[in-house]
Order: C-alpha cells, then sequence, then structure tokens
C-alpha cells in the first residue's frame, strides 16, 4: 500500500485545511495540542513522522492535531495500515472503528518509487484509525485504512489508502455511526508519476524512533490481525 506520502507545504497547511473543513464538514474546527510537533517545511513522510489529522475529541468536536504514523496494537507489533474490509470485524480495530476514526491531509502517497497524486484536487484525503499513545497521554498515533488497488494500477500494488473524494464519505467516516465498509471501496482515478521525476530533493527516511521508544517493525506490509492481548 502506502511506503510514505508527501505533503506540500503550499498545499497542506493550517489555513488550507481551516477552508477545507469550513466548506466539506460545515463545523467549527479547533486546533489539537501536538500541532507544534508538525513540521510544515518537511515534505516527504515516512513511519514515524507527523501528520496532520482531523478527528472528532470525547465532547463530539472536529479536531485538528498532529498524529504519529503507527499505532501499537498488540504487543511486539505495530499496526501502519489495515484493510477496511478488516475495521469492523477483527480484534483491535473495531473500537476503534466505531470511535476513533480520523482522516489524514497529504499531497500525495508513495509506493515502489512511484507517486500517487489525487487526478483533480490539491488535497488528497485518506481514511484512518487512531488511538492514544501508550505513556504519552494527549499524543495520537494513527493507521492508514487501505483498499483494493484501481486495476489500473494494480501491477504497481494490490492495495492503496482508502481516498475519501467527495463531501458524504467524507461525513460519513467523521461522524460514529456503524461503517458500512462496501460503502468506501470505491474506484480510484489517479495521476501517478515516478519518484524520480519530482523537483524536490528526496528527504531521508527517520531513524523509526520517538522519545526513546523503537518502533517494532521497520518495513511496511499488510496486516493481518490475529485474536491476541490488546494494547490499552
Amino acid at each position: 500500500m502506502c511506503g510514505g506520502a508527501r505533503t506540500k507545504p503550499a498545499q497542506i497547511n493550517v489555513e488550507n485545511l481551516q477552508q477545507f473543513v469550513d466548506k466539506v464538514m460545515e463545523e467549527e474546527m479547533n486546533r489539537g495540542p501536538n500541532m507544534k510537533s508538525y513540521d510544515e517545511n518537511q515534505t516527504n513522510r515516512f513511519p514515524g513522522h507527523t501528520f496532520l489529522c482531523l478527528y472528532r475529541d470525547d465532547c463530539d468536536r472536529l479536531q485538528l492535531d498532529a498524529m504519529w504514523w503507527g499505532i501499537n496494537l498488540f504487543k511486539n507489533y505495530k499496526s501502519f495500515q489495515t484493510p477496511v474490509e478488516d475495521v469492523t470485524i477483527k480484534n483491535g480495530f473495531k473500537k476503534m472503528s466505531h470511535q476513533s476514526r480520523c482522516i489524514i491531509f497529504v499531497s500525495s502517497f508513495m509506493e515502489k518509487k512511484c507517486n500517487f497524486y489525487p487526478a483533480v484536487e490539491d488535497i488528497m484525503v485518506l481514511a484512518g484509525l487512531y488511538k492514544v499513545k501508550k505513556d504519552f497521554p494527549g499524543e495520537y498515533q494513527f493507521t492508514f485504512v487501505t483498499q483494493p488497488m484501481t486495476y489500473s494500477y494494480s501491477h504497481i500494488h494490490d492495495r492503496c489508502p482508502v481516498v475519501l473524494f467527495n463531501q458524504r464519505m467524507v461525513k460519513e467516516w467523521m461522524d460514529r455511526k456503524p461503517l458500512n465498509v462496501t460503502g468506501f471501496i470505491q474506484p480510484v482515478i489517479l495521476s501517478v508519476y515516478l519518484a524520480s521525476d519530482s523537483p524536490r530533493k528526496q528527504e531521508p527516511k527517520p531513524t523509526y524512533k520517538h522519545r526513546g521508544e523503537e518502533m517494532v517493525d521497520e518495513q511496511i506490509v499488510d496486516d493481518e490481525i490475529v485474536d491476541e492481548e490488546i494494547i490499552d
């Protein structure tokens, strides 16, 4: 699925996302406490980096905040992405699928030296799940939600992020009603470029550490969840 993502500063910034929320969500948006952890000037992002994400807090208010990519789901197991077909049935995701859905804002996502951009809009809105970071209350981790890749690009990878490409999909993902997951498996029209075609210099991947915690998995794989003890 997603080996990384790009967040161009001219597109993914607080001002543009405020306009998006005003237009699509038609609600007030608040800013979370971790915004200072997000570097707007960084373009290439990988597991362990922060992304700007929109979520609902315990009072059902919309919050924009920085979240770290990768959820500590089970002991010695970190989730970077999970199939949308599994989020309502797999142990570990069922509760999040009802109460902890979020959207992640990017310019494009990367897979096998290819950049996938939205065909029309400048901002790509992706579906995700989040949870509070263990031992760090007030900080959040997220995992991308994926779907089968559109046939035209299946030779590159068999899965891609769930793209929320219209107002209905965004609003349905952000409410807390039970999910009809089939409604989010849609053909996705994307523009694809080789990463080498980008005028920006590629940035190094992180060392997979955050406050002394070393991430368990350094390779991104399609997640297959089994019934194990969940980390609270």
